[in-house]
């Protein structure tokens, strides 16, 4: 079912307005092929958080800044803080969560523009910023993608001047139904804020919510379900999305209610209530007085947000999410599809190499300011409070807990992970995508040697193995004679000793020269020293998730061979029509 749905993944023939030449919303403009992906992941089962949507559904942003949103409006984030009433600390709190969901769900992006989907965050990627404010202070942002599998984005958000912390992580998982033609987004985590002067915290769901109206080219989300803010102080508050489904279900769109009450009371004994559209406004009373306090204006609101402040590109960490996705995202701006499909490739089949040589090497990536727990007291504590809380449930299907390593955050400086790039770029060599377009940043700490255009038609392992086959025809001849030559080079190997990075050992006491060839320009070897040759060539094939950028003819040759054996043997190459 990958190779079916690559089809309409990965089309190399766009329309003018797919290649940027028209101003009209891609999603709008590409219907056909929207219902082609539709029609592609609907008989999927299971998770599709990770699958390779088409460019023209994405988002120029990537999941590792949704945590961003919790904290847009900082004067909203602190105001707990500010009250000695309890009871008023806790309705601040819920204030402050259904304020920012539309941010949150349609990531800053407007009614009319739709929701799209977030570039899947890659292993180890980084959002860091701050939002300056005279009230307020400095607020901070770190978040980081903490697992690739499951997806797991943690994050942190604080303001030391008023002693608020917001700590989460989460794990989404992504289902479409045919039958109501909708994306449902299922999160797995939680959120704790806390309050240092009172000592007091609260639990922050992480809703669930559907995305509907997506053949329209303009989704928009909706939640759904009941949810609860316990805290540490004996208020409890209770939040039903179930009335919000607009059209022929009944109820406005983004429609909810909720109710605030003490824990002992219980909610059908609230102290305030709530109701109203979370992308509008919602107002906000006191039942004991049967007063209004407030109506609040979420559009109001966010136009008068500060901005939150990101370095600048040229001094982002190459981790960093705007710079590691900077040529997508800019190409998405753009309706540049052919330099989305590449660039985007180019850094996610980087990561795949980069796991392989992990595993290879028997190492396993570690976060940078994120460690994992098999436990959390607190939140173990206030998720009982919920009418179905499972903590263990949560631990399970996130890994555990991830919680912010603040002396690793002291500590940690630019360059993040010295000599090593989230494209797994190796040294000499120049950043180019598979379409031979160059990308924009280069790595200013390598002696960058430029390889050239890049043949079109060579495609990445994704693309499977006919790509190869149909580039490169060969006679079943040349293949048998390759094999054998294969054979004869892992007998010397065996011999003489190659290590596990493809170099060769020593031979009679002297290191034969990285395993270069005089043919590719290196001086000091002769024909009688066939090692390094072979050993340079071992080391290449183990690179099989590269792509193969660059490589000759004979090389690629060896590439396909082992991919046709891989695919064989694991069952992973499937017909066209089949499913999976």
């Amino acid at each position: 079912m990958v190779f079916q749905a690559m089809r309409y993944f990965w089309n190399p023939t766009f329309s003018a307005v797919e290649n940027g030449t028209s101003g009209e919303n891609p999603m709008v403009s590409n219907k056909s092929a929207l219902k082609d992906f539709l029609l592609s992941i609907a008989s999927m089962s299971g998770d599709l958080s990770n699958i390779t949507a088409p460019p023209f559904v994405l988002d120029q942003k990537s999941v590792v800044e949704i945590p961003a949103f919790w904290a847009e409006n900082p004067a909203m984030f602190v105001s707990p803080a500010n009250s000695e009433d309890p009871a008023e600390r806790a309705l601040l709190v819920l204030k402050g969560f259904l304020g920012g969901i539309k941010s949150q769900c349609y990531m800053g992006h407007t009614e009319e523009e739709g929701v799209k989907k977030p570039l899947n965050a890659f292993l180890g990627e980084l959002f860091l910023g701050q939002w300056d404010d005279e009230q307020t202070g400095t607020t901070y942002l770190a978040s980081e993608q903490v697992s690739h599998h499951p997806p797991i984005t943690a994050c942190r958000v604080w303001n030391a001047k008023h002693g608020v912390v917001a700590e989460g992580f989460n794990r989404q998982q992504v289902t479409f139904s045919w039958s109501s033609m909708s994306v449902h987004i299922q999160s797995t985590g939680f959120a704790l804020k806390s309050l240092e002067k009172y000592n007091e915290y609260y639990l922050l769901p992480l809703p669930d919510f559907r995305v509907k109206g997506v053949l329209s080219g303009v989704p928009y989300p909706e939640c759904g379900g009941e949810w609860y803010i316990p805290s540490t102080n004996g208020y409890m508050s209770k939040i039903d999305f179930s009335s919000g489904h607009g059209l022929l279900g009944g109820g406005k769109k983004h429609e909810f209610s909720a109710v605030l009450y003490r824990e002992k009371d219980g909610p059908k004994h609230p102290m305030y209530t709530i109701a109203g559209c979370w992308n509008t406004e919602f107002t906000i009373q006191d039942e004991r007085s049967g007063k209004t306090i407030e109506t609040f204006s979420v559009a109001r609101e966010t136009s008068k947000l500060p901005k939150l402040k990101l370095p600048p590109l040229e001094e982002m960490d190459p981790w960093e999410t705007r710079r590691a996705w900077h040529d997508t995202q800019e190409a998405i701006g753009k309706n540049d599809f052919n330099r989305v499909k590449a660039a985007k490739s180019h850094l996610e089949q980087g990561q795949r190499n980069m796991r392989k040589e992990e595993e290879m090497n028997g190492r396993t990536w570690q976060p940078l300011l994120f460690k994992n727990t098999s436990s959390h007291e607190v939140v173990a504590i206030l998720m009982a409070k919920i009418p179905g809380g499972n903590f263990s449930k949560v631990m399970e299907g996130t890994k555990g807990a991830w919680v912010f390593d603040t002396e690793a955050y002291e500590k940690a400086e630019r360059p993040f992970h010295p000599g090593l790039e989230p494209d797994n770029l190796k040294e000499g060599e120049e950043r180019v995508y598979r379409n031979g377009s160059r990308a924009s940043f280069q790595s200013e700490s390598r002696n960058v040697t430029p390889r050239g255009s890049i043949d079109a038609g060579r495609a990445s392992m994704d693309n499977g193995i006919a790509a190869f086959a149909a580039s490169s025809p060969r006679s079943r001849k040349s293949i048998d004679h390759e094999a054998s030559d294969r054979d004869s080079r892992r007998s010397i190997e065996h011999n003489v000793g190659v290590g596990r990075d493809g170099r060769p050992a020593e031979v009679n006491g002297a290191q034969t020269n990285g395993g270069r060839h005089p043919e590719h320009g290196t001086s000091g070897l002769t024909k009688e020293q066939p090692v390094p040759q072979y050993a340079q060539q071992r080391r290449k094939e183990e690179q099989l998730g590269s792509g193969m950028e660059g490589l000759s003819v004979k090389e690629q040759f060896a590439v396909e061979d082992m991919l046709r054996e891989m695919y064989s043997s694991t069952g992973k190459r499937r017909s066209k029509g089949s499913k999976g």
